[in-house]
């Protein structure tokens, strides 16, 4: 197996394999054997284990993947997911456990969220307006598209519709949301927008898919 895994009994280890060595440093199995499942998680968490998921899977019942910090026999911790389900072991009650190391998935999210932040603080320094909607929704706005809006802050057009146009406005949209959906990049052009005010001002417009932060949602330049 890929993931460390352990069979243990009322909390203490009765089997694992190489991958916990690998992982957890420990020299052979007969060192594993007999550890108590909850000295190789942190101690701030060690009631969850002994009070929560042991007595559930004594009880026959699975438990949830969830995140634990868990220990290393250097003293070195590493984030992780252990899911557990009830098993039998020389006709006693028992339960195996599969441990997933978080570690790289963390550094990617970190990375993502890190590379949001710079493109957030790119997008707003820019002087035209850009917002990101999904499904109908506003999820960001810089600043220059609130000033446009007459929205006091960008917070304000979060979780608003999308739609600020005009009825006449609305055929020639959806023929640029079909483009949008193909993929492809629409030419600039000039549009009536309806602000939060109910007057209106018009102003030039793009729309494209962008992955930047946002997965697969679609930042745009548009009403």
């Amino acid at each position: 197996m890929p993931y460390p895994m352990i069979v243990h009994v009322e909390g203490s280890i009765v089997y694992s394999h190489s991958a916990m060595l690998d992982k957890f440093g420990y020299r052979s199995l007969d060192d594993v054997i007999g550890v108590t499942k909850s000295n190789v998680v942190h101690e701030s968490q060690r009631d969850k284990v002994l009070n929560d998921r042991i007595p559930r899977t004594n009880a026959g019942e699975r438990n949830a993947p969830l995140e634990f910090c868990f220990l290393c026999t250097d003293g070195s911790e590493f984030s992780g997911e252990a899911a557990a389900g009830p098993f039998m072991w020389n006709g006693q009650n028992a339960a195996i456990v599969g441990i997933v190391d978080l570690t790289d998935r963390k550094q990617t999210e970190l990375a993502l969220r890190n590379s949001e932040t710079r493109y957030r603080s790119l997008l707003n320094i820019m002087p035209d307006g850009v917002r990101v909607n999904r499904d109908g929704q506003m999820l960001y706005a810089n600043e220059a598209e609130a000033k446009f809006l007459g929205a006091a802050s960008p917070d304000e057009l979060i979780g608003r519709p999308s739609n600020f146009m005009p009825p006449e406005e609305l055929e020639k949209m959806r023929l640029r949301q079909e483009m949008l959906d193909r993929q492809e990049i629409s030419d600039w052009h000039q549009i009536a927008r309806i602000r939060l005010d109910g007057s209106s001002g018009r102003s030039g417009i793009n729309r494209h898919h962008h992955g930047m932060g946002w997965g697969k949602r679609k930042p745009s330049r548009h009403p």
